[in-house]
């Protein structure tokens, strides 16, 4: 099992906290503490927004699924499969 560190509501892999402390964040002028701070926050934020997209795409994706089955062994119809909202 991977070994995780908790930053905020942030479950992190030990191997990704210890890439971004010795590789990436040097000389980036930004200390561990306020990159997890501040990436937890965007995390936070966007989950939302995030959440709401998965489930749009989710609804299409049937009817998508739906408009082939319907129409199975006809040809396909490209404008009318792009009118589907």
């Amino acid at each position: 099992m991977t070994e995780r560190s908790q930053y905020g509501n942030l479950q992190v892999a030990k191997q990704l906290e210890k890439l971004l402390a010795e590789e990436i964040l040097p000389g980036l002028n930004i200390n561990e503490e306020e990159f997890w701070d501040s990436f937890n926050h965007i995390v936070e934020e966007f989950v939302p927004r995030n959440k709401s997209l998965l489930e749009d795409r989710e609804d299409l994706q049937k009817q998508i699924d739906q408009w082939h089955l319907e129409r199975r062994g006809q040809k396909h119809n490209h404008e009318e499969l792009q009118n589907l909202s």
